[in-house]
């Protein structure tokens, strides 16, 4: 993210390996749902909206404790360095790819700039998009929405936390309040506002989605790290991660496109036992199996893995490769696995350890770049052919 996959790697005394694991597991569960094999597998980025609304807070809340405030620009620009350069990686090939195959999508162009303006999901929900549609030409943008909502949460929540820190008594009290009261507002706008007939409407809503953000952030409220680097709240985490857990699987298992029930209690039941599963997984439960090398590999490449598979599922098409089923699937994960590597190596670490665009240079290549994705839009990217506004948003069927 998606998501906890768009956050910046923990100091060594902070770091969580455990949550390494459940971004791996989670990016696969994404990209099984969008090769059509596990419906449920939307839910992965439930997962990741509660790990990154729970490391977030943790990490601003320590912060506030040590500091005694936030360090609102130093936090935003850490934010850029790590979301910013391997989207405008991926931004930038689509807007090239996509005409150069002759690939018609009718909203391509208009998809570029609200994905450039951290906006996907309002920009999909304003085009008359459908998730779930089945028909017309695939915008290879469309999972932009869910890091536009993480993106909007990075803007507003540590905000928040900033004007609560200034009164410097009872913070976590009032930050843990304040997100749950949130997160039941949320939900209670998303039961309210879901219409069978319009489902991505509500699906890609912030203020609908929010909740499982929020949850994430009401339980680092109160799960203080302790001198022995354990955390407050562990205990009693691990004791019903089995049950946590058990309850997630079963809703991944038990959705459907059709599921209604997911938005009147599905996401809400979700994000709750994923937030008793992130919580004991931080405070080392499952660490032998969350921790393996293969998770913790798939899990450092998983923001990469989340931009590049789905333009790389919609660009190897079977007309293309004249390959179908499982030979199909197994090319577009590895070409997908080996973008996701090369964008963590190339890209990324660079960025993200200041090896590259240091000082002002970063603050220029970020506007050079911005401009450069928005030129290509318009300029490059075939502007809307009068279509069906159906087609602006669709998954494979």
């Amino acid at each position: 993210m998606i998501g906890a996959a768009a956050t910046l790697r923990p100091a060594p005394a902070d770091y969580r390996v455990a949550l390494d694991g459940i971004r791996g597991i989670a990016v696969a569960l994404v990209v099984a749902f969008h090769l059509g094999h596990l419906p449920g597998g939307i839910l992965g980025v439930d997962a990741f909206f509660v790990v990154s609304g729970w490391l977030i807070t943790w990490r601003l809340l320590s912060e506030v404790e040590q500091r005694g405030g936030l360090r609102l620009q130093h936090f935003w620009a850490s934010r850029l360095r790590r979301l910013m350069p391997a989207s405008l990686v991926v931004l930038a090939t689509v807007a090239v790819v996509w005409p150069l195959f002759g690939i018609v999508v009718s909203s391509l162009r208009r998809d570029l700039l609200w994905s450039l303006a951290w906006a996907t999901n309002w920009g999909i929900i304003t085009g008359g998009g459908d998730y779930w549609a089945r028909f017309g030409n695939p915008s290879p943008l469309t999972h932009f929405w869910s890091l536009a909502i993480e993106e909007q949460f990075y803007v507003v929540w540590p905000a928040v936390l900033w004007a609560v820190a200034r009164h410097r008594r009872g913070v976590r009290t009032v930050v843990g309040l304040l997100a749950a009261a949130g997160a039941l507002a949320s939900v209670a706008y998303m039961v309210l506002s879901y219409d069978p007939l319009l489902p991505t409407d509500t699906y890609m809503n912030t203020f609908a989605r929010a909740h499982t953000l929020l949850l994430g952030a009401a339980a680092a409220a109160v799960t203080r790290q302790r001198p022995d680097g354990s955390i407050v709240g562990g205990s009693p985490a691990r004791r019903l991660a089995p049950i946590a857990a058990a309850v997630a699987l079963a809703i991944i298992a038990l959705a459907a496109d059709d599921s209604a029930w997911l938005f009147r209690w599905g996401f809400p039941i979700f994000a709750v036992a994923m937030t008793v599963v992130v919580v004991a997984a931080a405070d080392g439960a499952g660490v032998r199996v969350l921790a393996s090398p293969p998770l913790r590999w798939l899990g450092d490449r998983s923001y990469g893995l989340y931009l590049w598979h789905w333009p790389v599922i919609l660009l190897l098409s079977s007309d293309r490769t004249h390959l179908d089923g499982l030979a199909l699937d197994g090319v577009r994960v590895l070409l997908s696995v080996a973008l996701a590597d090369v964008s963590l190596r190339i890209v990324e670490q660079p960025v993200r350890r200041r090896r590259r665009l240091t000082g002002r240079s970063g603050p220029i290549a970020l506007a050079v770049s911005m401009a450069t994705v928005a030129v290509l839009a318009v300029v490059v990217v075939p502007g809307p052919t009068g279509g069906s506004a159906a087609t602006v948003i669709t998954l494979p069927p």
